[in-house]
């Protein structure tokens, strides 16, 4: 059911640094050094199945699990056979699993699926709104959901704080919700109200102040008074990512900032955003990393996410394991697919 979306899976944010202060303090008694290694948690594949490992290396939960996803408030989702159910911890089922489909805890509630609709629980597993035909995380305290065909958002009652009008919409960011209505894009505020008339072809959610919107088949950026800001003029672009955003001009894929200046020339057939200050590209065959200078940085290992609690997973030769900050390996590559470590 999820096995396309792995590296998503290993790529869920951390909470808290806590490892990094573990590292920082000198003269911890082994005790100390025990709940410390508890404190942060890293999923991790060994052969096919799923479990979940300490600063140390050490299993804490066995790999059992044929799918599974980060721990987030406190529960991590796993599916032991064809239904997910929630662990706590000590690997110990918080709620059983009774679930074609389920989602991380955010904001307190977790988003499942029974038969073809879907509701929001608490961590007790009692259901806590009405059951409707899609959902999406909260956010900010109000969450999307699809009713026979239209979507709106709800509180956490379950109770409607906008009603399903539209044809399609996403959850607000940056204080605005991207919605869809008779095959052109606005944005609401939480009131419901429109802030930018929905006059697009195309739309994308703000990021770092800025939406890309698509009008007679180009892409520009709008603020959020629904100016332009860099007009439209390209063929496919994507958002705003570390200040950057990735533009198509003539076949080839570059970078822009925010005034719509090209300051990485478009000389690339593929790329991604920028993250952590990297991006990959390929200009032929290879792939390759670039800093916002455009100059080609060699990566240290085949493959890696990014740094939390002090900690990097990292490939080699398709296996998996950790380095610290120093570039040494602290738990040895011997994982067949691996996340980064992430407060519980």
């Amino acid at each position: 059911m999820r096995k396309e979306f792995e590296m998503q899976r290993l790529t869920a944010l951390g909470i808290a640094s806590l490892l990094l202060l573990f590292f920082s303090v000198s003269g911890c008694d082994n005790q100390s050094s025990k709940t410390a290694s508890l404190r942060s948690l890293a999923l991790v594949k060994q052969g096919a199945r799923w479990g979940y490992i300490d600063i140390t290396g050490k299993f804490i939960i066995k790999p059992r699990f044929i799918d599974a996803w980060p721990f987030s408030e406190g529960l991590a989702q796993v599916r032991t056979g064809r239904r997910w159910g929630y662990i706590h911890v000590n690997g110990k089922f918080a709620i059983s699993p009774q679930y074609t489909d389920a989602w991380s805890f955010i904001e307190g509630v977790a988003r499942v699926k029974t038969g073809n609709s879907w509701s929001f629980i608490n961590p007790e597993g009692k259901t806590v709104t009405p059951r409707f035909d899609g959902v999406d995380d909260f956010k900010g305290g109000l969450a999307r959901v699809k009713k026979d065909g239209k979507w709106g958002f709800i509180d956490k009652t379950g109770r409607y704080v906008i009603p399903p009008i539209y044809d399609d919409c996403n959850n607000f960011v940056e204080g605005l919700a991207l919605v869809k209505t008779i095959h052109r894009y606005g944005f609401i505020d939480k009131t419901g109200k429109f802030s930018i008339p929905p006059r697009f072809d195309g739309a994308w959610s703000f990021s770092e102040g800025l939406a890309l919107m698509q009008s007679g088949g180009l892409w520009g950026y709008i603020d959020k008074n629904g100016e332009f800001i860099i007009p439209l003029q390209f063929r496919e672009a994507w958002p705003f990512s570390e200040g950057l955003a990735l533009v198509r001009i003539h076949g080839f894929w570059g970078f822009i900032d925010k005034t719509g200046k090209i300051v990485i020339k478009p000389a690339y057939m593929e790329a991604w955003s920028f993250q952590n200050g990297l991006a990959r590209v390929r200009k032929d065959r290879a792939w390759s990393y670039i800093d916002k200078t455009g100059e080609t940085v060699k990566p240290r290992f085949e493959d890696t996410h990014a740094f939390y609690e002090g900690l990097e997973p990292v490939d080699v030769k398709g296996k998996w394991g950790y380095v610290n900050k120093a570039n040494r390996f602290v738990i040895p590559p011997e994982f067949d697919a691996a996340g980064p470590f992430k407060s519980i």
